[in-house]
């Protein structure tokens, strides 16, 4: 109902919109009691909500880098890991940049100018492989972090290799981002091809349709964008 009059005023997103529905029973399908699950930007806890709910007996991971929303968790997740850290291709400190407007497009920091409707803040960055126990199997990995995705990826890779996790990752429009180096298609192609895996729309894996190629995936990046959210399941080796 919140979104009644966005769903009216342009009816060509529609399928944006659904995007949840089809998450719910991508997951239902996908996790068993006891999965264990890798959460990066975890925001205020709604997608580890889901999966505590569906794995209760899994050992879960939260990651995210803004103090209170951390703290937040670690209080409402007590069962959960929780790092008050962000992610990327290697370790160190990077500047972040939280949306006071929007708090889930927070992300980090570009080069732009200074905006008062964002705060600034020095945070940890780490590497999934380093903040994860390499004992422990990954049953699926979900990444929302505005555009950092692909370099989380790529220092995952220990864990996406000896695991094999599903992995759930967001990818919002080409002009998003501004490294071609970093873009939609090289997304793709790392997740495809590097690491050997299919690529689904939620609403097509649940229809049992085909995996995406290279030319459907793009599309989707292209208005009226059919989805942001993506489905990447192992290829048999």
């Amino acid at each position: 109902m919140l979104d009644f009059w966005s769903r009216h005023r342009h009816p060509e997103l529609w399928p944006l919109h659904l995007e949840e529905r089809y998450l719910d029973v991508a997951l239902q399908r996908l996790l068993a009691p006891a999965s264990s699950v890798v959460d990066v930007g975890c925001h205020v806890g709604s997608f580890l909500a889901k999966v505590v709910r569906i794995s209760p007996l899994g050992s879960h991971v939260a990651v995210e880098p803004s103090p209170f929303k951390s703290q937040l968790l670690k209080n409402k997740f007590v069962s959960s890991a929780v790092h008050a850290c962000a992610v990327s291709d290697r370790p160190g400190r990077a500047v972040f940049e939280e949306n006071l407007q929007r708090p889930g497009c927070s992300k980090f920091a570009s080069s732009g100018q200074a905006d008062s409707t964002k705060k600034y803040y020095e945070v940890d960055v780490s590497t999934i492989d380093g903040l994860l126990d390499r004992s422990q199997k990954i049953a699926l990995i979900k990444l929302d972090i505005e555009g950092a995705e692909l370099k989380a990826l790529r220092g995952s890779t220990a864990t996406i290799l000896e695991h094999r996790p599903v992995i759930i990752f967001e990818c919002g429009p080409e002009k998003g981002y501004e490294d071609g180096r970093d873009g939609r298609l090289a997304l793709y192609d790392f997740m495809s091809v590097d690491m050997k895996y299919h690529i689904y729309t939620f609403s097509d894996y649940i229809a049992g349709k085909g995996e995406m190629d290279r030319r459907e995936f793009m599309k989707t990046g292209v208005y009226p964008f059919t989805c942001f959210n993506f489905l990447a399941l192992p290829q048999a080796l």
